[in-house]
């Protein structure tokens, strides 16, 4: 059996910053596990390829990858985590409005699954989408809320990447709105609008994740154990 080589060798690849050999490596598993009907594979290599293509810099491939994604429905964690993905890829693109419903729809998703670990994947993606629709009191609510602990490294530092753009971009506007101007710069316009947008109130009402914080079941809610983040299985 050759996923398991593949898997490791594209994950290697990616780790090490050369991703046009991980993704190489990617189709090729992509295509022989469709080959064989290991369909327990597909979805988490067309995620892993989708985010691949991302990195890369071809949104519109991407896209499509997490459209393959979402419709395998293999788990429905990997479902919600390709729903995160194509909305940040969406968002790129100048979609806000498929965005947020990209962002909505994995919201409902993890809670439906009782996964709450999702929640700061979400809310991370909210503060993106907020800052790009120019409402960044409503990011600074919800970069907030991604920041608690989540316990997952990796979504930890996600949030924390979305809490470090937010307080940079709105700290950068307030020192330049309250600084000397220079007849040079050229981009005066866009720091003063994005410093009277600073001085509005939220553009809407920041709808925090639906989610539950962990821990803490939400209604209708059992006492089952909170089901897990799936890994890739071994052959």
């Amino acid at each position: 059996m050759v996923v398991s080589p593949l898997n490791s060798l594209a994950g290697i690849a990616a780790a090490r910053g050369d991703l046009g050999a991980a993704s190489a490596a990617y189709e090729t598993l992509l295509e022989r596990c469709r080959a064989t009907g290991q369909h327990l594979y597909v979805s988490f290599t067309l995620l892993a390829l989708a985010r691949l293509r991302a990195r890369q810099g071809d949104d519109t491939l991407a896209d499509r990858l997490y459209d393959e994604a979402i419709a395998c429905g293999f788990n429905p964690w990997l479902s919600a985590d390709a729903m995160v993905g194509q909305a940040a890829v969406a968002r790129r693109l100048g979609d806000l409005t498929r965005a947020r419903a990209l962002l909505d729809r994995a919201e409902d998703q993890y809670r439906a699954a009782d996964l709450p670990a999702g929640r700061p994947l979400v809310l991370a993606g909210l503060a993106w989408w907020a800052l790009a629709a120019g409402c960044p009191a409503d990011a600074t609510v919800f970069a907030a809320q991604a920041a608690s602990p989540s316990g997952d490294p990796a979504t930890q530092l996600l949030a924390n990447t979305a809490v470090a753009a937010v307080k940079a971009i709105l700290t950068l506007a307030q020192q330049r709105e309250s600084g000397p101007a220079y007849p040079i710069l050229t981009d005066e316009p866009d720091v003063a609008a994005l410093a009277a947008r600073l001085a509005r109130p939220p553009c809407r009402r920041p709808r925090p994740s639906r989610t539950p914080p962990t821990g803490q079941p939400g209604p209708g809610s059992s006492s089952a154990p909170v089901a897990t983040r799936p890994t890739p299985p071994s052959s």
